[in-house]
């Protein structure tokens, strides 16, 4: 799910299981995003103008959460970014391997 927070950016909320606070991070096509621990089930993450900017309509992005001190993220979740606001909608929970 995704907010408009100004121009094109967005915050996507990402829900899953074994989030930690201040260890869980969200990683849009492997980049680390600014990340919110909400709960031990949910994060949200920023994603910047340039990100949508450089994700054409109908274009993949990959979605991934990475715990600090584990070296593999969780599995990923593929989604498309659809015009007019490029906006961000996951439907399915990313497991973390911990």
């Amino acid at each position: 799910d995704s907010k408009a927070v100004n121009g094109n950016s967005s915050v996507m909320v990402v829900t899953g299981v074994n989030f930690i606070n201040g260890v869980s991070t969200v990683l849009y096509n492997g980049t680390p995003r600014v990340t919110t621990f909400v709960n031990s089930t949910t994060l949200t993450a920023v994603i910047t103008a340039l990100d949508n900017a450089i994700s054409n309509a109908n274009t993949t992005a990959q979605i991934t959460v990475l715990n600090t001190g584990n070296s593999l993220p969780s599995n990923a979740v593929t989604y498309t970014l659809t015009p007019p606001n490029y906006g961000v909608i996951l439907t399915k929970k990313i497991p973390v391997q911990l």
